[in-house]
């Protein structure tokens, strides 16, 4: 099993001294509680700051303890190599890993996300909305509520199409 992080900076909403990817960092280290708990070889690679940071996927409570620490050091960054998913390091992988990806999701994500699903790796997408963190933010004001729709709307057609593709998504309103 690989946990793929995304912290691309590009793709994050702040909000009162926290942030989407604050949550995802989160929730990477509750997968890794419970995988580890199950018995489960564990890999982590966070994906997009200055520089990859990879855990290579073995089991038991030292890799916990390894993947826990290289979260604690997770930071955004903005690196024009990592700006997609296109560059994102499958060699590392086992053929046929399952593959969980934290990340927020951008339209042009789809093509590397689809690829990946037929090349034998099975994708599961936890995806924190940006949009209702967004909404909440911005306000009531009719012109938010608009372009909340269109918003909505967007990202709804991009779960669509990576469904349609077979590639399981959990649209995480955090």
């Amino acid at each position: 099993m690989q946990i793929i992080l995304d912290a691309r900076r590009r793709s994050d909403v702040h909000w009162e001294g926290s942030s989407l990817f604050d949550q995802s960092v989160s929730a990477a280290a509750t997968l890794t509680d419970i995988m580890i708990q199950q018995g489960n070889r564990v890999g982590m690679l966070v994906y997009g700051g200055n520089f990859l940071k990879w855990t290579v996927p073995c089991y038991g409570n030292v890799q916990r303890e390894r993947i826990l620490r290289t979260l604690a050091d997770a930071e955004q960054g903005r690196h024009l190599v990592f700006e997609d998913l296109e560059y994102l390091p499958t060699d590392y992988f086992p053929p046929g890993s399952k593959l969980i990806l934290i990340s927020l999701l951008l339209p042009r994500d789809l093509r590397m996300l689809v690829a990946l699903q037929r090349s034998g790796f099975p994708l599961l997408i936890i995806s924190p909305n940006p949009n209702s963190v967004e909404q909440a933010l911005l306000g009531s004001h009719p012109s938010v509520q608009f372009a909340a729709r269109g918003a909505n709307l967007e990202r709804q057609l991009l779960l669509r199409n990576l469904r349609r593709a077979a590639v399981q998504v959990l649209d995480w309103d955090t």
